[in-house]
């Protein structure tokens, strides 16, 4: 209920003084990427932590400001696979191995307040950790987990496993499933009053906390969660971004763009100005669908193309924090950047990295440091 408050806060002057960390995909439950923390406005790395293999999932931030990144390769001569805890000065808080797996997912954990973390693999399981990095307890799915993992506001778990959408509760009892006919990337979401959203072969489904069906709409979506903007509004982001009522699942608006392979969820600015980004376009639509700002990705000094698979984190400064690039274009530094935006899509400062984020989306603490995960395989942090 604190990261509700925290949220609804930045529709009004006032804005508290402490709200929680960024504790998963796209930093709250309604995965619309928004915080209060204002970030650096010219962003400079601070440190670098060698995570051991290829970042692709997205980092998030423990209470106590350690920055989790979920499972990735940990390539030595006896490869394994991990998750890895970093302190805030950049030194390894814990890791915690598994065994090795020929597979990555971009499944991101989440982190509830009292600082377990769950987290999903690619061999399909799913493990809940303490604080210090010690395993709690676990499930093992059948098929990967791609889903991102949420911590819903009742402190029950929510994740997206063997094409179900499954709770569990905080102590690893499996609460209820329902069936979703897919098991694509993506995960679920949460509304303003609690309810639980997920995307199924079916279209967008709307649960109440125990279960049970609220609403459905034949609504494709993409392999990203769904995002809830301040007003409530459900913002599928598909082929196109439709806006749902978050009460009856109705359809308010579908913006006149057409969107292709992306895993990025759209993000919704404190007035509800949405942003969605897809390989070389970005978008700012009003409230209502209208297209305010299209930006095709170019670098101006060359003729080479940008990119992005990342959803955009917009800072207590209405400014955008985006990951460039669709994969190891070796030759092309335009798309190695962590790029900073203003509210009009306007390029004011890029981070060069050594390799493309991907689709690792930016995270902030507290603090106002930023991070990213790379496919050189390091976390990186980023301050003033």
């Amino acid at each position: 209920m604190k990261r509700l408050v925290c949220l609804l806060s930045l529709l009004s002057v006032a804005v508290p003084e402490a709200c929680p960390a960024w504790s998963t995909f796209h930093g709250n439950n309604q995965r619309n990427g928004l915080t209060p923390v204002t970030a650096p406005a010219q962003p400079k790395v601070k440190w670098s932590f060698d995570v051991g293999g290829p970042v692709i999932c997205s980092p998030v931030v423990a209470p106590d400001g350690s920055v989790i990144v979920g499972t990735t390769w940990h390539e030595t001569l006896r490869p394994t696979r991990t998750i890895t805890a970093v302190k805030p000065d950049g030194t390894l808080k814990w890791r915690f191995t598994l065994p090795w797996f020929e597979d990555q997912t971009i499944s991101t954990p989440a982190v509830a307040a009292d600082g377990r973390v769950y987290a999903g693999t690619a061999d399909g399981t799913f493990v809940a950790l303490g604080p210090d990095g010690s395993e709690l307890w676990r499930y093992q799915a059948s098929e990967p987990v791609r889903s991102h993992v949420m911590v819903g506001s009742d402190g029950n778990v929510y994740v997206n496993l063997d094409g179900k959408l499954t709770s569990f509760s905080p102590a690893g009892t499996k609460r209820w499933e329902y069936t979703l006919g897919t098991n694509l990337e993506g995960g679920p979401s949460e509304t303003l009053d609690g309810k639980i959203l997920a995307v199924g072969d079916t279209g967008v489904v709307c649960l109440n906390a125990q279960g049970a069906l609220v609403w459905t709409t034949p609504v494709s979506g993409t392999a990203a969660p769904i995002a809830v903007s301040p007003n409530g509004d459900v913002l599928v982001g598909g082929q196109t971004v439709t806006a749902l009522d978050s009460s009856s699942g109705s359809v308010k608006w579908s913006a006149p763009i057409f969107a292709y392979g992306t895993y990025a969820s759209p993000s919704v600015d404190a007035q509800g100005n949405v942003y969605y980004g897809f390989d070389y376009n970005l978008y700012k639509l009003s409230p209502n669908g209208n297209v305010l700002v299209q930006k095709y990705l170019e670098d101006p000094n060359s003729n080479f193309l940008g990119s992005t698979w990342s959803s955009p984190l917009i800072d207590g400064s209405g400014r955008l924090f985006w990951g460039m690039a669709t994969g190891k274009r070796w030759a092309i530094p335009f798309e190695k950047n962590l790029t900073v935006f203003n509210s009009g899509l306007s390029i004011v400062r890029q981070t060069p990295l050594p390799e493309a984020l991907f689709t690792s989306n930016p995270a902030i603490g507290d603090d106002g440091t930023l991070y990213a995960g790379c496919l050189d395989g390091k976390l990186y942090a980023f301050g003033p």
